[in-house]
């Protein structure tokens, strides 16, 4: 099931991101999820992450704001193609129609791919290339947790496969 990359020589893209930068901008997230049609968010995030303390937080102020929150942890630090379809699976039983990433970019990339799985189904090896979506994806809140990979920033995400190397998308 190896799918031929479809990488142009040369591209442009225009990036769609709104960032909020500011101390304290987490408190916000339950009316931002709202403002996006949020009613059940899936919140995406490490082992790790949430052992810290700070996801408890977010589920709390969703849950206050009548947005029905649901965890799901179910991924590596560098995640493998199954555990993102196990990760849409969750989402699609669920009814999740807004994703929350909170985290590092593995939490980040794992809901971009759910949310891809969720619109448009198939494996993401599929995807690996430009242009390839050409519907929009449910709402996405990415919470960074570290600098380093511009996964809030960007459309793209990376998973590795579980037999099939890796796969860009």
């Amino acid at each position: 099931m190896n799918a031929p990359v479809n990488v142009p020589e040369s591209f442009g893209f225009n990036v769609a991101t709104r960032i909020t930068f500011k101390i304290g901008a987490v408190e916000g997230i339950a009316g931002e999820a709202r403002a996006l049609g949020g009613t059940k968010a899936l919140v995406v995030s490490e082992k790790g992450v949430i052992a810290t303390g700070i996801v408890e937080p977010i589920l709390g102020r969703l849950a206050d704001a009548g947005i029905e929150p649901r965890l799901f942890d179910g991924f590596s630090p560098n995640p493998k193609d199954c555990e993102c379809l196990e990760g849409c699976k969750v989402a699609q039983d669920y009814g999740a129609d807004i994703l929350i990433g909170v985290g590092g970019g593995s939490s980040m990339d794992v809901a971009k791919i759910i949310g891809l799985l969720q619109t448009v189904g198939g494996h993401p090896v599929e995807y690996g290339g430009i242009g390839l979506v050409n519907r929009p994806l449910p709402p996405i809140i990415a919470v960074p947790t570290t600098s380093g990979t511009g996964s809030e920033v960007t459309a793209c995400a990376v998973c590795g496969g579980h037999e099939l190397g890796p796969a860009w998308m």
